[in-house]
């Protein structure tokens, strides 16, 4: 339950658990362990948020703004850190149960979007708890999540993490629950299907020339993918201009197909989305503000690059990927470096449309990842 209302949103009566719950599992935590040792992970993480606060609240008082969402966040975020910590230093040695637990949570995840598709009463329900505040949309579905994207990809991370076991342990990739997994990509957003095109595009590729698997099998899937990718961006972006009539003409189901999918997908042309809507408030900064931050939450763009410039400057942003890569430096070479690799690679894309390192589920998952990648790997060898 712990695990559950840590990574995903959940609120009662519009009040988020996590105000409640995290205090409560800190102070727990420092009064059952005073004399705990601290990881070099967990003191990197420590100084860069306690930064950020300071930094923020810094920026706050300069250009007398009242906007104290990157403060409130980074401490969300401490307290989630020190939560994180007490629970898997309580469960140190049960690392599988754990990491089965974070699986079956987000297959549940996953299995809620697929019921709430067909039915509506569900899905009210879920949305009575995981604070999502904007308009439903048919075909489309939230989970345990508090918006589409961050839903979707909270479980293409777990798809990409599977294949990487698969992989390792030259299993059959696609079972009952993988498949529920891949189903439920598909009724969040159209941003979610193209990573897991991606995705699975990068896993026919180290198969077919890294492990030398040459069926025929393998150009027809990735020609296959390839197709639907295009086709995807194609009809829903109409990009490029033109084709998506052409697409129609060829195969003429693919229109109806875009006229069911109409009501819950926007149809705007590629240049308003990215440069008309997205990228002009950057361009609305003075240099002061470029390189510091306005200490201001964005409005009218969804990129994650643009409003953490927005909000804590160059500086601010180039201490959060800094701080990223020396996670990457430092992590032990077991399972679950390749894991956070994979994560951070993957939240790379993701924030392009959305803000998820360091955000509510981004940032939880990312800790979990990097107390496991820390473990020596004699104790993981059993998963």
């Amino acid at each position: 339950m712990i695990l559950l209302i840590t990574i995903f949103d959940f609120s009662i009566l519009g009040f988020d658990i996590k105000i409640i719950l995290l205090p409560i599992l800190v102070l727990f935590y420092i009064t059952s362990k005073p004399q705990k040792q601290f990881s070099r992970t967990f003191f990197i993480l420590l100084i860069y948020l306690l930064f950020i606060i300071f930094y923020s609240f810094l920026i706050q008082l300069l250009l007398r703004t009242n906007n104290l969402f990157e403060v409130l966040r980074s401490i969300r975020s401490l307290l989630s850190l020190l939560s994180l910590t007490y629970i898997y230093d309580s469960f140190k040695n049960k690392t599988l149960i754990i990491i089965q637990t974070f699986k079956f949570l987000i297959f549940l995840h996953a299995l809620s979007i697929i019921i709430s598709i067909f039915s509506p009463e569900f899905e009210n329900l879920l949305v009575s708890f995981n604070n999502y505040s904007k308009e439903q949309l048919p075909l489309r579905s939230t989970g345990f999540s508090s918006g589409y994207d961050d839903a979707g990809f909270i479980i293409i991370l777990l798809i990409s993490f599977q294949i990487i076991d698969f992989i390792n342990k030259k299993k059959s990739f696609f079972n009952f629950n993988n498949l529920v997994l891949i189903i439920a990509v598909f009724f969040t957003s159209r941003f979610n299907m193209g990573i897991l095109f991606v995705v699975f595009l990068v896993k026919i590729f180290y198969e077919f020339f890294y492990l030398k698997k040459r069926s025929i099998f393998y150009p027809l899937t990735m020609t296959f993918v390839l197709f639907l990718l295009i086709t995807m961006i194609s009809i829903t972006i109409d990009y490029p201009k033109g084709f998506r009539e052409i697409l129609f003409e060829i195969v003429p189901p693919l229109e109806n197909a875009f006229l069911s999918i109409s009501s819950s997908y926007s149809d705007y042309g590629i240049y308003n989305y990215i440069i008309g809507q997205h990228i002009e408030p950057l361009f609305k900064l003075n240099l002061i503000e470029f390189v510091f931050g306005k200490g201001l939450r964005v409005s009218g763009s969804d990129i994650g690059y643009i409003k953490s410039i927005y909000s804590i400057g160059l500086i601010g942003t180039f201490t959060q990927y800094l701080v990223i890569y020396f996670f990457t430096v430092f992590s032990k070479k077991n399972k679950f470096y390749y894991y956070l690799i994979t994560f951070i690679l993957l939240s790379l894309i993701i924030e392009v449309k959305m803000q998820f390192l360091f955000s509510s589920g981004g940032f939880e998952i990312m800790v979990i990842l990097l107390l496991f990648s820390n473990q020596e790997s004699k104790q993981l060898n059993v998963l």
